[in-house]
């Protein structure tokens, strides 16, 4: 009995480890939503497909230049009013604040940079994070290795404001060929989402070109330099991650560099953009009588970011004043290095005009000795390319750029009359006239946002050409387009694609790069293909596990790296068989929807955000893809757009069932055109089984008659209404989604599903859910017409609000459709019989990297005595059903196990009553037909083990079930008896040694 133990103890404490490091692996998706995925290791992470390590800033026309970017306006004190306001007021009815939309303008445009491999300095914060981490030298999330040596500086950042003295400014280290010392930040992430960082770091002649690796919390490292003998003495932005709640990512700073008497400097990292925390009011910006906006530092006017940057050793008032039209300028030249040549910054900064008129307009100042030196001529460029490539796309947005053709404006500017011997240029681009009805609806377009950007930064390019020595003023290239990853027969993966546009959209590209990742939004690195006609690129079998991939292509050249495409998912073919294919139809993205954003000021308090992430990012493949391998990690994933689908790319016949996402998608894109018709049509008729999800379906098929009789008969689905005015559902009684009930999002978490179409079933289909509240009625409809089966959503499953919530609705559907089911056929012969036993005995006790080979019948990743009861459930069938739950066994079950004829439900009970109980029962062989029997008691049982019962033969010649002898050893303590009785002890030990 003391061996059993051992071993059990053993088991015990290792499968603690195991269960440990799975749950290391779950990771939080957004707020309310998590995801499970294998990081990339080193005896997976594709080298043998060429993956680099890590991905570094790409590489461009602006490498070397430093741009500096602001958005106008934000929220400020006003004495007048007694409260802060936004600095500009919304035009009735056009649904634009200035100050908001400038710096969602901002940054787009410092998304591009960065791709084109500038250093970006912003005025105002990127993006929208409302939670911050800022990690000083001396804070606990803060380790170092290798030599480093403590500055007595008196210009340093101390992330509490000094409020309490550091005794350290910061530290630094001398620079080395070879990396010799980091320094890494280590950050407690709150909550997860994306995370813009930024870096601090006091400038000086004796900087270097600094290595920064951001490892975000996918196991992906991204690394971005930063020339802090150039700039410095303030926040510079290097870029945004995705990371987890808590400590799984991190900043790292590296010494590794080229040079001599160079060091590089450890001071504070950034993680996110927080909320205001700078009391302004009558007695001045500062003063502890003043009160808190209340508001997000984003959406703060330029000085109160800038006053929280500017460190120790300064007075803050001294370096950029107190005005909210000047500080982003003064802080420009006051974070650009003296010895930098002219032509190596630029300041550039976002406004939209009021005053009646349309299009965009570079501005100087009108006095000739405010201007900077090339003012006319920066601001002529950014004006021009605006205009001319917003007109050359008229047709393809929704309305017509204006006419006009002069492209700048001089009046007095105090943000940029920075005189003749400024250090750098400087203008503000009025993007568009928001007083403009017309021109108000495209700058909420977010396509119409991002070729502004582009066109600035294309502005930039033409600027630094001309008075920067610029050698390759390339444009970088636009973004693939018509992404799929499937997987072939032999297990190898093609992911294709085709280019996107030329000429005013993007240069020409001259590679494709494919970003590789194992939850979608974190990216471990890529391979490069050559060529500008390039469209595809596969992944050996034999660099892949069985675990989900997920990939994104961007186009490259010499001038920078495209914006990223839509994400695809694939996951090799299992030895089950099973293939699900995932069509992405959610192209839509416009302004209808954007995120509705409340302000506590005045008019109607609520106006559009141009915020990519809340309203399509082209990757909610992921929480699909993830629904289905926790449910089911046998079935072979693949992923298309549904142009690739169209031109013929993919087909649906290839696939045991196809989940068909359409998002918010409606009458302007297509939810469904002529031809996905036809090919969803003749899939269904063959015997094919769809889920359909999306909120405006019904309203484009069948209340517009762009589909009614497809979706009538196809979909099963009649259109009731457009808006069940309520984002909760439940399952309907009876139905396979009986029992649950969940919500679907607002627009706080991903996007808001906003018009939920309400749907009755058609032709046979019954009700699967309903909403609760609101107007009621049906919320998804179910089909089954035996081979072919149907489930229709009126909202998009993305939105699901909880990952738990969206697993269990994606569980119901694989049962509805028959996939996924446990199975114990673990060598794919189409038969449960002995050689799956010893497949399972094989495989035992593995928890990494497994595959149904390995013995896991239940999808689980572990083989465990679970997957040992659906083997004896069963066993001698040549079409395994699905496994009914199983009890967990005990004594009764053990008790009541009295035959000496030993199945599968004896020995399963066994196995896991040991496995609980740290008992030690004897076991005994009988017939050719059986394995092993149970005794009947404990007691019987330990009377029985001094009695052993006769040899039977080795093997079984009618059930090819192999007996104890031919598969373990006796224990030692038996050598001596000729009767082959074997102990559940050796049993266990003889499985946990052999895995």
């Amino acid at each position: 009995m003391g061996s059993i133990h051992r071993y059990l103890s053993k088991f015990s404490r290792r499968s603690s480890r195991w269960l440990s490091h799975i749950a290391k692996k779950r990771s939080r998706l957004l707020p309310g939503k998590s995801l499970r995925y294998e990081p990339l290791e080193d005896r997976i992470a594709l080298s043998g497909d060429g993956l680099t390590d890590f991905v570094a800033q790409p590489a461009g026309a602006l490498d070397g230049k430093i741009v500096y970017t602001s958005a106008g306006h934000g929220l400020e004190w006003n004495n007048g009013l007694g409260r802060w306001y936004n600095g500009r007021d919304e035009v009735p009815g056009t649904e634009v604040l200035e100050s908001f939309g400038n710096q969602d303008q901002m940054t787009f445009y410092a998304d591009y940079l960065l791709r084109a491999g500038a250093t970006v300095v912003p005025m105002r914060p990127v993006g929208h994070q409302l939670n911050e981490v800022v990690l000083d030298n001396d804070s606990a999330g803060v380790t170092y290795s290798g030599s480093w040596s403590d500055s007595t500086s008196s210009v340093f950042y101390d992330e509490d404001y000094g409020a309490t003295t550091d005794s350290v400014s910061y530290r630094f280290a001398t620079i080395s060929p070879t990396e010799t010392a980091t320094a890494t930040y280590t950050p407690d992430i709150p909550e997860a989402g994306f995370y813009p960082v930024y870096t601090w770091v006091l400038d000086s002649f004796n900087r270097t070109n600094q290595l920064y690796r951001i490892h975000d919390s996918a196991g992906g490292v991204t690394e971005i330099t930063v020339d802090h003998s150039k700039v410095g003495k303030g926040w510079v932005y290097l870029g945004t991650y995705h990371f987890d709640a808590g400590t799984s990512g991190n900043v790292e700073i590296s010494n590794q560099a080229t040079g001599t008497r160079k060091v590089v400097v450890a001071d504070a990292i950034r993680f996110g953009n927080g909320m205001g925390d700078l009391k302004d009011g009558p007695n001045g910006l500062g003063h502890s009588s003043g009160t808190l906006s209340g508001q997000p530092r984003e959406d703060e006017a330029a000085l109160l970011w800038l006053w929280r940057s500017i460190g120790q050793g300064n007075n803050p008032a001294s370096v950029i004043g107190t005005s909210h039209v000047s500080a982003p300028t003064l802080m420009a030249e006051y974070m650009n290095a003296d010895t930098n040549p002219f032509g190596t910054s630029v300041y550039i900064g976002f406004h939209s005009n009021a005053g009646g008129g349309r299009g965009a307009v570079g501005l100087i100042d009108q006095t000739f000795s405010d201007q900077t030196p090339n003012q006319p001529e920066l601001a002529l460029y950014t004006g021009r390319q605006i205009n001319q490539d917003l007109q050359a796309l008229n047709g393809q947005f929704e309305h017509n750029w204006g006419t006009r053709t002069t492209h700048t404006f001089s009046s007095n500017f105090g943000e940029i009359d920075l005189g003749q011997n400024a250090e750098m240029d400087a203008t503000i681009i009025e993007t568009a006239f928001h007083d403009s009805q017309l021109d108000s609806e495209l700058m909420r377009d977010p396509k119409v946002r991002s070729q502004i950007a582009r066109s600035t930064y294309e502005a930039t390019l033409e600027y630094f050409d001309d008075f920067g020595g610029l050698s390759n003023p390339l444009s970088q290239p636009s973004v693939p387009q018509g992404i799929s990853a499937t997987t072939d027969a032999s297990g190898e993966i093609p992911v294709s694609w085709t280019p996107g546009p030329t000429g005013v959209q993007g240069g020409t590209p001259s590679a494709y790069r494919v970003y590789v990742s194992r939850n979608g939004y974190g990216f471990s690195g890529y391979v490069e293909v050559a060529g500008a006609g390039a469209g595809s690129r596969t992944f050996a079998a034999a660099d892949l596990d069985s675990n989900p991939y997920y990939f994104k292509v961007v186009a490259v050249n010499s001038g920078g790296e495209s914006p990223r495409s839509m994400v695809a998912s694939a996951s090799k073919q299992d030895s089950s068989g099973e293939s699900l294919l995932i069509v992405n139809g959610f192209d839509r993205n416009d302004r209808f929807l954007n995120e509705r954003f409340t302000y506590p000021f005045p008019n109607d308090g609520q106006v559009d955000r141009v915020r990519p992430r809340f309203n399509n990012t082209f990757d909610y493949v992921v929480q699909v893809a993830n629904s289905i391998e926790v449910n089911a990690p046998n079935i072979a994933i693949n992923t298309t757009s549904n142009e690739a689908l169209i031109a013929g790319g993919v087909s649906l016949s290839d696939y045991d069932a196809v989940v068909w996402i359409s998002g918010e998608e409606s009458t302007a894109d297509d939810t469904f055109n002529g031809t996905e018709q036809t090919l969803v049509t003749n899939y269904l008729n063959a015997g094919g089984k769809l889920l359909v999800s999306g909120a405006e379906i019904g309203w484009d098929l069948d209340n517009l008659n762009n589909g009614r009789t497809f979706y009538n008969n196809e979909l099963k689905a009649n259109y009731v209404s457009d808006d069940a005015n309520t984002y909760n559902v439940q399952g309907a009684a009876g139905s396979i989604f009986a029992g649950l009930t969940f919500s679907f999002d607002d627009g706080s978490i991903f996007y808001d599903a906003q018009f939920p179409d309400q749907i009755s079933p058609l032709g046979g289909a019954t009700t699967a859910l309903n909403y609760v509240g609101g107007s009621g009625g049906g919320a998804a409809i179910q089909f089954d017409g035996g081979a072919t089966k149907v489930v229709t959503f009126g909202f998009p499953f993305e939105t699901i609000t909880t990952e738990g919530d969206s697993e269990a609705v994606m569980d119901r559907v694989l049962e509805f459709f028959g996939l996924g089911a446990p199975t114990a056929d673990f060598d794919a012969n189409s038969s449960v019989d002995g050689s799956d036993f010893l497949a399972w005995q094989r495989g035992f006790g593995k928890v990494v990297d497994v595959s149904l080979a390995d013995g896991d019948a239940n999808s689980d990743g572990q083989v465990n005595a679970d997957d040992l009861a659906v083997w004896q459930t069963q066993y001698g069938q040549s079409t395994p059903p699905p496994l009914a739950a199983a009890t967990d066994p005990g004594g009764a079950e053990i008790a009541a196990a009295t035959s000496d004829d030993l199945n599968g439900a004896n020995l399963a009970a066994i196995v896991d009553y040991f496995y609980d109980s740290h008992e030690t029962l004897p076991l005994k062989t009988t017939t050719l037909q059986t394995n092993l029997a149970a005794a009947p008691s404990r007691q019987a049982a330990s009377q029985s083990e001094s009695n052993p019962a006769s040899a039977s033969p080795t093997t079984s010649a009618d059930t090819g079930i192999p007996t104890p002898e031919a598969t373990l050893p006796k224990e030692d303590s038996e050598s001596s008896v000729s009767s082959p009785l074997k102990s559940v002890d050796q049993m266990f030990a003889e499985w946990y040694e052999g895995s």
